[in-house]
């Protein structure tokens, strides 16, 4: 089994095929922008797009209060433990007690 390797000379010669390729696709006229749909089906694609990003930023904030919420309450659960925690227990008068 033998493994032909490419000569610099293929390479270039791709190289050189390429640019003419590139130059001839970029010649679309007009502003081309995500943004700005021109066509029905690319209008269609939009509105699905941006009720899609709206249903993922309600569902990214819910989240986020639901994180506020959770980390409010801990917080304060973990004062009054350790408002407890801290507070010096009576020391008792007699060893009997």
């Amino acid at each position: 089994m033998t493994i032909e390797r490419h000569s610099g000379a293929v390479r270039t010669g791709e190289a050189g095929m390429t640019m003419p390729l590139c130059l001839l696709l970029s010649g679309c006229a007009g502003w081309q922008s995500a943004l700005d749909p021109q066509g029905p089906h690319a209008q269609h694609i939009a509105s699905i797009i941006w009720l899609f990003i709206g249903v993922c930023t309600a569902v990214w904030l819910a989240v986020m209060v639901g994180l506020a919420i959770a980390l409010v309450r801990r917080r304060a659960e973990l004062m009054v433990f350790l408002r407890s925690a801290l507070t010096p227990a009576p020391v008792p008068s007699s060893p009997l007690e």
